[in-house]
């Protein structure tokens, strides 16, 4: 059977707030959090085939996190609606 797993982006950093929203990075805790989110899912064998990130610097490395923990195979999409300052498409 499949599985679909949604995993935000960990916390992120606001301190320059110059940077436009797709480069804000991850902070101190996000970083922190991230690996240790990433091994306790690879801990319960929960270990994605592919992982697929927004472009945003900050979804990068959480999913980098994820996909060194897991040994998953790891794709940054330029998907248009997977950019954090993109329109999201109408769902009628």
């Amino acid at each position: 059977m499949k599985r679909l797993y949604l995993v935000r982006h960990a916390k992120s950093d606001w301190i320059d707030a110059s940077l436009p929203d797709i480069e804000r990075p991850l902070n101190d805790r996000g970083n922190t959090d991230a690996p240790m989110m990433a091994k306790i899912l690879a801990s319960k064998n929960y270990i994605p085939e592919l992982i697929i990130s927004s472009p945003a610097v900050r979804a990068k490395k959480t999913a980098d996190f994820f996909a060194v923990s897991n040994r998953s195979f790891f794709i940054s999409s330029s998907i248009s609606w997977l950019n954090p300052s993109a329109n999201t498409p109408s769902v009628h």
